[in-house]
């Protein structure tokens, strides 16, 4: 029963208790609810879209914790429990993991539709072990040491970012390269038609290919975009409100809920390259 009511080992610069003696740090409490509406509001805009609708159900597991991150961060400000910290956290790395194991199923599939229920069996049970590995060495570090604790925690987060990073870039080379291929196809195409009328349902489905891709490029560019910005200003903000950490924010919303706020509209547009990828490449 100790973990349902040891503090947490981490305390945010929000002035706690504020605003109320029953919510810790208000502003970082409220704004955890923005991880789950970016959840709840991707599910709606896609589900019903014909394109994606198919291949949703492939990001439910990412959708699904984004949204336990939520209810965890919103519990965890709240209270500024050990209990509660755990379900913010531990989500949040089963995220990432989740985001590596997708996007190397995405590299793994190609024009051939190649499939390996074997492999892929062997590499979902190693990732289920290494998360169990993780999940419960966090959480015990957290009865041993909080700094320690807290360092882990963050380390492993940040690799599995830079990770994931590097394989979404792998995963947009890939399709980019699919999308040079298509038109080296056309002008091959039209060369042959120009001797043979016969390849003209080819060449027109070569030329529809070209149309789709190149709207998923627009999409996926104007995502990428997003991402990128929301969460390079949602670091920069986090970091400048971990250094003017004594500055009272009885006052004004902290950096930290700010954070919130942009890493929930950067993971909506991840999820959504993600999604247009995995149509792409896995369809």
């Amino acid at each position: 029963m100790i973990i349902f009511f040891k503090k947490s080992t981490i305390n945010w610069c929000e002035s706690d208790y504020y605003y109320s003696k029953y919510i810790a740090e208000m502003y970082n409490t409220l704004t955890g609810i923005c991880l789950c509406v970016s959840s709840i509001l991707f599910y709606y805009n896609y589900k019903n879209v014909n394109t994606y609708k198919n291949v949703l159900v492939n990001l439910y597991p990412s959708l699904i914790l984004l949204f336990i991150i939520g209810v965890g961060t919103f519990l965890f400000h709240g209270t500024l429990l050990y209990v509660f910290q755990l379900l913010d956290e531990l989500p949040m790395l089963l995220l990432c993991i989740e985001y590596y194991r997708i996007l190397t199923t995405i590299l793994k599939y190609n024009s051939l539709n190649y499939k390996n229920k074997e492999k892929d069996a062997l590499f979902n049970l190693q990732l289920i072990i290494l998360q169990i590995f993780l999940c419960i060495t966090i959480a015990t570090l957290g009865f041993i040491n909080d700094i320690l604790q807290i360092v882990f925690f963050q380390l492993t987060i940040f690799i599995f970012v830079i990770i994931d990073c590097i394989k979404l870039y792998k995963v947009f080379v890939k399709h980019n390269m699919y999308y040079d291929n298509l038109r080296i196809k056309k002008i091959k195409a039209e060369e042959d038609f120009l001797y043979n009328y016969e390849c003209l349902s080819k060449l027109i489905n070569i030329k529809n290919n070209i149309i789709k891709f190149h709207n998923y490029n627009k999409e996926l560019k104007s995502s990428l975009s997003i991402a990128v910005v929301t969460s390079v200003m949602s670091v920069i903000v986090w970091k400048y409100d971990q250094l003017q950490c004594n500055y009272n924010y009885s006052n004004i919303i902290s950096g930290h809920a700010i954070w919130h706020i942009l890493t929930s509209i950067s993971l909506y547009y991840v999820n959504k390259m993600i999604l247009i990828f995995y149509h792409c490449n896995c369809v």
